[in-house]
């Protein structure tokens, strides 16, 4: 098992992007790739590992306090690429150069209140991107080409989940703990928004 934070796309996003990628699965090029459902696709903020259940409140409790007090960038999944041979990914990105610096602002402070409460964190460089497929042996070179000019619609972060992962062939996601960004009105909203 091991618990991460992610941020997941809202359904219409998730949808374009399924729809993208089943035509890139029907080219032969592609056949020999594990194609990751997209019930599991999600931008990993932070990994923390396998520790203990008891840290799964602690972790909610410092994502709630990220949710409530960040402003929350614009995005949308953009493009494609490759880990290696063996990871073929769709990225993220900002609407505008204000939303990149909101998005690498918040995987800083996700970082930054899990480290201060005592939580281990995976130290790798932060790539923000949904995996779409792994490969064994296969080359992921043709899918990420198919997928390079994908631009999907745009949505801002609504909640920061905290996941726990169980592996094996059929891997699971669970959500332990919903963090939500407050909704933002305007006067235009009046009391019935």
């Amino acid at each position: 098992m091991s618990l991460f934070v992610a941020v997941v796309p809202p359904d219409d996003a998730i949808d374009d992007l399924a729809d993208r990628v089943q035509g890139t699965r029907r080219d032969p090029a592609t056949s020999a790739l594990l194609w990751q459902p997209a019930s599991r696709w999600h931008v990993t903020m932070a990994f923390l590992g396998d520790p203990d259940d008891e840290f799964d409140d602690i972790v909610g409790s410092q994502m709630d306090g990220v949710a409530a007090t960040m402003p929350m960038p614009m995005l949308h999944v953009a493009g494609s690429g490759r880990f290696g041979r063996q990871i073929l990914w769709a990225g993220l990105a900002g609407l505008s150069a204000a939303d990149d610096a909101l998005l690498a602002d918040l995987a800083r402070v996700v970082h930054s209140r899990l480290a201060n409460a005592g939580l281990q964190l995976e130290r790798r460089h932060w790539h923000p991107h949904l995996t779409l497929a792994r490969s064994r042996g296969a080359d992921t070179r043709p899918a990420a080409a198919l997928l390079q000019n994908y631009v999907g619609p745009a949505w801002s972060v609504t909640a920061l989940l905290t996941i726990r992962s169980t592996g094996g062939p059929q891997p699971t996601h669970t959500v332990v703990h919903t963090s939500h960004v407050p909704r933002l009105t305007s006067p235009a909203d009046g009391p019935d928004g």
